[in-house]
């Protein structure tokens, strides 16, 4: 920074600059540079895993909503004919115990 501020300084009140002004300043640049490019690489990466995790997420919400599909059609009217049969299997039983 300090580097930055005397380029600044040397160059507003000096008409011409030297080249080790110039080349002060095209060092603090390039530090910008490099420190710009790895803040862009992070955003693309970071971009990248935000849109793995809310495809992964879709995936999710997906296989859930099918689990949910299989277990109304396919578990739910087993489980209520099972309740059926218990019930008629719960009579039976009174049946048989009164006449016995």
């Amino acid at each position: 920074m300090h580097a930055l501020t005397s380029a600044l300084a040397a160059s507003t009140s000096k008409p011409a600059a030297t080249s080790a002004q110039i080349g002060g300043v095209v060092d603090v640049f390039l530090q910008f540079g490099v420190l710009g490019a790895l803040v862009l690489v992070g955003l693309f990466f970071f971009n990248r895993v935000w849109k793995e995790q809310q495809a992964r997420a879709e995936r999710a919400e997906t296989a859930l909503a099918e689990l949910n599909r299989d277990l109304r059609d396919k578990v739910v009217p087993v489980l209520a004919t099972v309740a059926a049969v218990l019930k008629d299997a719960e009579r039976a039983i009174v049946e048989r115990r009164d006449r016995g």
